[in-house]
């Protein structure tokens, strides 16, 4: 007779796989923000945004340069609306030629902007009318994935340990 668990041995590595990925699934989705977090995401988010909707590196026409004033409108704004200096956009920008650039390397928003793009055909998203989903779709794709690769990581290093 034995004592302890009867499942095999591979259905509860598997079990402990599922539950490893959900929880830093959960992890991801309950920390991103449907805001940008300062002028650094923001500077980012009006490149990606620029990419898909105008076709330029440009930010001069983003909705995190362009802030719309609380109260304006019913839409969500882009930033936190506790944070009084987000209220005039990001200043994470260059001047060059009369437009404004993002100072941040352009790889990582090349990438978000295929994410974007595909969104948008899929659901009609755009930045400047929902910020807030924008903001926390781009998170998810951007930190949120990278957190749960991370943590698988981590998770099957640590195997060779038992």
């Amino acid at each position: 007779m034995t004592v302890g668990n009867s499942s095999p041995p591979g259905q509860r590595v598997s079990v402990l796989h599922g539950l490893v990925l959900a929880g830093a699934l959960v992890i991801a989705l309950a920390g991103a923000r449907p805001y940008a977090g300062g002028w650094n995401d923001g500077s980012r988010l009006a490149t990606v945004e620029c990419l898909v909707d105008d076709h330029t590196l440009a930010i001069d026409r983003s909705i995190f340069v362009q802030v719309p004033a609380p109260g304006s409108s019913s839409r969500p704004l882009p930033y936190d609306p506790q944070e009084p200096l987000l209220t005039r956009g990001t200043y994470d920008k260059l001047l060059i030629n009369g437009h404004f650039y993002s100072d941040k390397s352009p790889v990582p928003a090349l990438l978000l902007a295929g994410v974007y793009q595909g969104l948008q055909w899929c659901t009609g998203l755009t930045a400047r009318d929902r910020p807030d989903l924008f903001c926390y779709a781009m998170t998810l794709a951007s930190s949120g994935l990278a957190y749960v690769v991370a943590v698988w990581c981590v998770f099957q290093l640590g195997k060779p340990l038992k």
